[in-house]
Formats: C-alpha cells, structure tokens, sequence
C-alpha cells in the first residue's frame, strides 16, 4: 500500500507536551485525526512482518530524518491494529521542500526474512 499526505510532518518534540508527565499535545492529537481520516480502512497488514518505507518532505534542511518516525508509526499502529515490534525493516529518506510543501510518502510492504541475520 502506498500513500502520499500533504501534511507537515510531527516531530516528536511537538507530538508530546510535558508538565512534570508526558503527554500526547494538541497538535499530535488533530495530526492523528487527520492521518485517520486519510487511511485505506480496507488495507490489511501485507503480512505479521512489515517493511515500511517513509519519504518525508521537510521545508527545513536542519530537520532529523528519524524526529517523526514515532509519532507517524504511533498512528498507523493505533489505525490498522498492529504492534510496531512487528516492524522489521525501516527505510527513511528525506527531501527539502518550499514551505508549505510539506508531506509524507509512506509505503507498506511484507518484511521478507533474510538469509543471512549478520550482516547488512
């Protein structure tokens, strides 16, 4: 399943707010509303093992690749009914957009075991 989101991604510094606890912040929770709504509700898990593909479309070159791995698998699990310990493969990559811009290209895909466990 491929799906491409012209949102901004969340970091997780934004996703979690904190006054002596962590918590989910208001802007995590109206992302997650948003994601939800865009979801396949008929895609089914590929497998029990995933590989999962994410492009992010950032509009600031000082942004980590990794920052809104969590918040986005976070959502997709709570979605779709699966434990991200069943993520065996993550593939990240970034690309510098205008302001704006911004977006999420996310593929989902059966995790393929691999013959050889030691080395990559």
């Amino acid at each position: 399943m491929k799906y491409h989101f012209n949102i901004k991604p969340l970091t997780v510094n934004k996703a979690y707010a904190s006054h002596c606890r962590r918590y989910k912040s208001s802007e995590y929770k109206k992302y997650k509303k948003v994601l939800n709504k865009l979801f396949d509700p008929k895609f089914k898990l590929p497998s029990e093992k995933v590989y999962i593909k994410i492009l992010f479309g950032f509009s600031s070159s000082l942004s980590d690749v990794d920052n809104p791995v969590k918040p986005l698998i976070d959502t997709l699990q709570e979605y779709y009914n699966f434990n991200d310990r069943n993520v065996f493969k993550l593939d990240l990559e970034k690309t510098i957009v205008k302001k704006g811009d911004e977006f999420i290209d996310l593929q989902i895909l059966p995790y393929e075991d691999r013959t050889d466990n030691n080395t990559l």
